[in-house]
């Protein structure tokens, strides 16, 4: 299989049209409310922000083993004051596909968490003026 082909190829991810993907956020937002029929709040999560630096860090830290980032979605049911908010996990992935997660094998030497986490949320801060938050 040529890299090109691959499923794990660097190059992988292509762009949508922004009126695709603002339709797929609108239908999300609006199956998934802030506040149920009651008014109960159901604390969502529409989207979440990195930084530029904690994932070029999460990249970096394999060397050219990294070919790409893998995002996992997951359900925080630690935080006594939400009720199992949605939650975005990133690991980096080498070129077979495999998540970069023995620390062991960091070519930086860094001994921290092989996956990121604790991005600010949406919709405690959007972007104020994009058509992908409803």
């Amino acid at each position: 299989m040529s890299n090109a082909s691959s499923p794990y190829s660097s190059s992988v991810g292509s762009p949508i049209p922004l009126d695709t993907a603002a339709k797929w956020t609108k239908k999300y937002q609006q199956e998934h409310p802030e506040f149920d029929e009651d008014g109960v709040a159901q604390e969502p999560t529409y989207a979440t922000f990195f930084g530029r630096k904690a994932i070029k860090k999460l990249m970096k830290r394999w060397g050219k083993r990294c070919v790409g980032i893998r995002i996992y979605q997951g359900i925080d049911d630690t935080d006594p004051t939400t009720t199992n908010r949605r939650r975005v996990v990133l690991v980096a992935v080498d070129k077979h596909g495999n998540d970069l997660l023995d620390v062991s094998k960091c070519e930086d030497g860094s001994v921290d968490s092989p996956v990121l986490d604790n991005g600010t949320t949406c919709p405690d801060h959007c972007s104020d003026d994009s058509p992908l938050v409803h």
